[in-house]
């Protein structure tokens, strides 16, 4: 069994204006109203590529995050949260990952808007891919881990008070509340206090002055342009892992960077 997919469909293109489904967000860090993406998806799905963008009438450095629900309106039910998005231009945030969505159910997605210039201007789209006879079995849903939402942000992690040297460990969650399979990286500029530059990052498990780094060095350049997802990374992490984080800089600043995972469980 591995990966084996197919059979790619569409679903909140709007090819009109060349852009997404626009999201009634709310402001404030608040998540807007449910916005329906498909009313029946047509086929099977266990893996999606999600991206988030603006449309270019926000304003300045705008942040944003969603939320991926399925079933009936007025009964959505989340399998997919705080997945954020920002940028000062017109970039993308494209999120992969494995999702079981059956053929017939209905898609909606709420947003949230940090900003006042991003509210009404966040967009969203989806590639819905079905999975051949070898695929691997697929997930039921993703959690956010570390995520800040009174400020749609991560857990900020300050590098080493000198150029290229680790800072300490940041805690994430001091215990898991169930098993994941994997998880996605999203490193954000703590809206836009954490500078540019290039950023190594350690991402570990266990107790504090214990931990055990199951990602080392993860090279992520922070431009200020907008932020980029980062893999699955298939690791298995049992409920009630406590995960931390730590970081370098290649500049002397005490300039935190953010952080957050997206645990993926079945």
């Amino acid at each position: 069994m591995g990966l084996d997919l197919c059979n790619a469909s569409d679903v909140g293109s709007v090819l009109a204006s060349t852009s997404g489904t626009h999201l009634a967000n709310g402001v404030g860090n608040a998540y807007g109203p449910y916005v329906q993406i498909v009313a029946s998806t047509a086929t099977d799905c266990c893996w999606v590529i999600v991206h988030i963008t603006f449309d270019g009438g926000q304003t300045g450095t705008s942040t944003g995050a969603i939320k991926i629900a399925i079933g009936a309106a007025g009964s959505e039910k989340d399998v997919v949260v705080d997945l954020q998005h920002w940028t000062n231009a017109l970039g993308a945030s494209p999120y992969t990952f494995p999702l079981n969505i059956p053929a017939g159910t209905r898609i909606s997605v709420a947003g949230a808007s940090g900003a006042i210039g991003g509210a009404s201007h966040m967009t969203v789209k989806f590639a819905l891919l079905d999975g051949g006879f070898t695929q691997i079995e697929g997930a039921s849903g993703l959690d956010s881990i570390g995520y800040d939402a009174t400020n749609i942000q991560g857990t900020p992690v300050t590098p080493g008070a000198t150029a290229s040297t680790k800072g300490s460990y940041s805690q994430l969650v001091a215990s898991t509340t169930r098993d994941y399979i994997g998880f996605v990286l999203v490193i954000d500029n703590q809206n836009n206090t954490g500078g540019g530059g290039v950023y190594a990052w350690d991402i570990a498990i266990g107790a504090g002055g214990s931990e055990q780094i199951i990602v080392p060095n993860f090279f992520m350049l922070i431009s200020g342009i907008s932020n980029v997802p980062s893999g699955p990374f298939w690791i298995n992490i049992p409920a009630g892992t406590r995960i931390s984080a730590r970081n370098q800089k290649n500049a002397s600043s005490a300039a935190a960077a953010g952080v957050t995972l997206y645990g993926i469980y079945q």
